[in-house]
Parts: structure tokens; C-alpha cells; sequence
């Protein structure tokens, strides 16, 4: 039983260095937009800022529900990881119409922007 809880504790360990990781880390890519049905944790809504990340960054870890703020020029928006994105690349990222158009207008299709998650307090 103690192996048991060891190894638990471990992997626990490990899922939150991951974070922790990710959390510090600023990111360059592609930014789209899509329709949300179905989503990987539960959320099927377009009317909210919502977004999936590359299958690469949300099979590493539990990512439903964490914050990422995304940077395109002056505009700025803060979104709710859903899904996660198995065409995208490692960078890219899938935001929701309605959060996509704070960013820029929906006929622009693919920007570059840069994105990080923000950091959330043990409580939330």
C-alpha cells in the first residue's frame, strides 16, 4: 500500500511540474477558429472564450479548464482550454468565434499571435 501511494504521489508530482512548466512559457503560432461541439472536457459552446490546444500540449497533462491569455497585436483575450487540437501544431491554437473576434475580424482566418497560460492560485 505504500508503493502504492509512493507512485501516486509521484505521478502527482510530475503532472504538476508539467504545469508548472507550461505555465512559464510563451508560445508562437497560428491562430484559428472553429465551432465547439462535443469538446474534450465537456464544454460545447461558440458564445464563450473558449480554445483547444495542440493534442502535443493536452495529452501531457489535465489541461480542462485552465486560463491562457493570447496576444494578437493590441488585443488581447483571456480563454478557457476545452479541447484539445489534433491538426494543429505544437504552437497553434483554436479559439472560439466569439474569442477570436477580439483578436481580429472572423475574414482574416489564420493570424500569429503568441499565448501563455496564466498561472492560477491553488484555491481555484
Amino acid at each position: 500500500m505504500t508503493i502504492f501511494l509512493c507512485i501516486i504521489a509521484f505521478f502527482s508530482d510530475l503532472i504538476i511540474a508539467d504545469k508548472l512548466n507550461l505555465a512559464k512559457r510563451d508560445f508562437e503560432g497560428k491562430i484559428s477558429y472553429t465551432d465547439f461541439e462535443n469538446t474534450a472536457c465537456g464544454i460545447n459552446t461558440n458564445d464563450k472564450y473558449v480554445c483547444a490546444v495542440s493534442g502535443d500540449i493536452f495529452n501531457k497533462t489535465s489541461l480542462c479548464n485552465s486560463l491562457i491569455q493570447v496576444d494578437y497585436g493590441l488585443n488581447s483575450v483571456n480563454v478557457t482550454v476545452v479541447d484539445s487540437c489534433e491538426d494543429c501544431n505544437y504552437n497553434d491554437l483554436t479559439l472560439s468565434q466569439a474569442a477570436f473576434q477580439v483578436l481580429a475580424d472572423l475574414s482574416a482566418g489564420v493570424i500569429n499571435g503568441t499565448w501563455n497560460f496564466v498561472p492560477t492560485s491553488p484555491s481555484q
